[in-house]
């Protein structure tokens, strides 16, 4: 029987810029853990994974635990190492992931490479692994290795790219890949085959409505004992195409469900295993309202309702009616895709034209805390139509926000990037901009890669991010004054030692 080791990429934790982008992420932690705790009448539960960054980076590795149960039914065994947890301990991932090598054996290792700024992690553990061993073949897949297979086909760790989804393709490629099956099988495969690069097409998307992850195989119960989120994946697909998201080239426009009583069942499963945060990953979680209803029902008749819900939305998506059921349910944070409350920006992203976006952000955050819920406010920095006096306005709209109620839980101000399979990357010149291709800097918050013709400086997108961290910061001053001793304790950890990182980190 073939064997497989799944990973995903990481790095060890690093230092952060400065002492106020370590509170920005301590702070950001305990935010969360406050709603947690809300949820728990004020019960302590399990301590948030203080690292910080967007909401939904890091959890219970979720593609992995969709592969797995296809794999098995393939007669392939499935090995998992934590490598997340592996560095939140302070061990190196690298070394642990050689050491996963060495004791399992496996005769192929799979390497998720989903966000562009790991690539070159990901690269590096296809290293360590034949390193290790040199007859492992390596296999890569996730988003960025989709959108980038044809550079990355030409690594010399690299056997073979999955693109797109891998539950049907990458048993197949497990077979090619230990002799017991042709490269022509493998849907979406990309690999250098007789000193050639073989490109062959993917196939169509997969029946997701029965789809069901395999936690044990995952290792489930060591991420929740860490305190991470618990993603869990209700659709897949989007029928927006904002110009620097990569979801809909990926997942497709269609939108595939699941069922709803799987979904239930899921989340029961995940509350028994002790996870108190979960995160509905859906792009747009208020889409169809019945299907919202019917799920909310759904997870009230399983008890799911003593989870705390997360979920992402539009502001144009948000129904009282709607938002009632979602309280009921447990879902406690909404995450509003707002990007920007500029009118000349927004009239540059496809179905995100408002009239009026500051006075539409701010009657939705005080909607949904009328339901007893919190907004998580998500903000892109540096889009086409940005000017240092758009920047100017956004703040100012960030201290309204926190002025006008609690309602809102956090300002996510992330830096635009022009991501492997976005409009942005595809072509920037139709957006009067200028991309910067270094991908180690793709990460949300570091250095700015995208340049708007007549938009704002360097200097100005990034004052523009530490001001924003810097209102989040105050208001979780006054609003937890007993977190300072937890704060400081993180913060003269974090800046104690590690990597330097970018600036606004």
């Amino acid at each position: 029987m073939p064997r497989i080791l799944l990973v995903e990429t990481c790095t060890a934790p690093r230092r952060p810029a400065s002492e106020l982008a370590a509170e920005h992420r301590a702070r950001h932690a305990l935010a969360l853990e406050s709603v947690v705790d809300g949820r728990r009448d004020g019960a302590r539960g399990v301590r948030r994974d203080m690292r910080g960054g967007e909401l939904a980076l890091f959890g219970i590795p979720l593609g992995g635990a969709y592969l797995a149960p296809r794999l098995l039914a393939h007669g392939i065994e499935v090995l998992h190492e934590p490598l997340a947890l592996h560095a939140a301990a302070g061990r190196d991932p690298l070394l642990a992931l050689g050491e996963a090598v060495r004791r399992g054996e496996p005769d192929v290792v799979g390497i998720t490479i989903n966000h562009t700024v790991e690539e070159s992690v990901g690269l590096m553990m296809a290293r360590v692994v034949k390193a290790t061993r040199p007859g492992v073949k390596v296999v890569l897949g996730g988003m960025d290795a989709t959108f980038r297979a044809h550079v990355l086909a030409h690594e010399p760790a690299v056997d073979a790219i999955v693109r797109f989804e891998g539950e049907e393709s990458l048993p197949r490629c497990v077979d090619w890949l230990t002799g017991r099956g042709e490269p022509d099988d493998v849907a979406g495969l990309v690999a250098r085959v007789s000193d050639e690069v073989r490109l062959v097409p993917p196939g169509p998307h997969i029946d997701f409505a029965r789809a069901v992850p395999a936690y044990d195989v995952m290792r489930a119960d060591e991420y929740v004992r860490a305190g991470v989120l618990a993603h869990v994946q209700t659709s897949r697909g989007c029928p927006h195409e904002c110009h620097f998201c990569c979801h809909t080239t990926y997942w497709g426009r269609g939108v595939r469900v699941r069922d709803v009583g799987l979904v239930a069942e899921e989340v029961a499963d995940l509350l028994g295993r002790g996870c108190d945060l979960v995160y509905l990953t859906d792009s747009t979680f208020t889409l169809d309202g019945q299907r919202v209803e019917d799920m909310c029902d759904a997870f009230v008749a399983h008890g799911d309702d003593r989870a705390t819900f997360a979920v992402e939305t539009r502001i144009d998506r948000l129904d009282d009616r709607l938002l009632a059921r979602m309280a009921r349910a447990g879902v406690r944070i909404v995450a509003l895709g707002v990007e920007s409350v500029s009118p000349e920006v927004l009239a540059r992203l496809p179905d995100k034209r408002v009239a009026d976006p500051l006075a539409s952000v701010r009657d939705a955050v005080r909607r949904l805390r009328a339901h007893g819920m919190s907004a998580y406010v998500s903000l892109v920095l540096g889009l086409p139509g940005e000017t240092a006096e758009s920047l100017r306005g956004l703040i100012d709209a960030v201290d309204l926000l926190y002025a006008d109620t609690d309602g809102l839980l956090w300002a996510d101000a992330k830096l635009a990037r022009a991501f492997p399979g976005s409009a942005f990357a595809d072509d920037p010149a139709r957006l009067h901009a200028t991309v910067d291709a270094r991908y180690e800097w793709y990460d949300f918050y570091g250095r700015v890669t995208v340049h708007v013709e007549g938009g704002p400086t360097e200097e100005e997108i990034l004052a523009a991010r530490e001001a924003v961290m810097e209102r989040n910061v105050r208001a979780w001053r006054r609003r937890r004054p007993g977190d300072e001793a937890r704060v400081r304790e993180a913060v003269a950890k974090w800046m104690g030692g590690g990597a330097e990182t970018p600036r606004g980190s």
